[in-house]
């Protein structure tokens, strides 16, 4: 499986993999329960994927932080902007909110767009 070696470890892979170069800042000094940690990847791989099939971007970085019980993901890239929540994107957000997460989408027209999940590192 993908988090055999770390959710880390997972996410260069998903970086390196990309057709889109994408730049990768991890920070995961808290390892996040297995469950939280399948729901990142997840939501990378879905931000990759989107970027590689709908945007014009030439670049896009991926960071991951997980600090003080939270794990943040954001996903940047450099298109035109005028993402929003819609089918694909409100179906990423919903899978987050089924493990107490957020999604963030910062778009505006011209670009470039950041969205952002926010997780609790540990499920209750």
């Amino acid at each position: 499986m993908a988090l055999d070696g770390g959710l880390d470890e997972a996410l260069t892979g998903l970086a390196a993999t990309s057709p889109v170069p994408v730049g990768v800042h991890l920070d995961l000094c808290e390892r996040p329960h297995p469950v939280v940690a399948r729901a990142v990847y997840f939501c990378a791989a879905e931000l990759l994927t989107n970027i590689a099939k709908h945007s014009g971007t030439r670049s896009a970085e991926l960071t991951a932080r997980a600090a003080d019980g939270r794990i943040r993901l954001t996903v940047r890239d450099d298109d035109r902007g005028d993402a929003a929540l819609g089918t694909g994107l409100t179906g990423l957000a919903e899978r987050l909110a089924a493990v107490a997460g957020i999604l963030r989408v910062d778009s505006p027209p011209g670009g470039p767009t950041v969205v952002t999940a926010e997780l609790p590192t540990r499920l209750c």
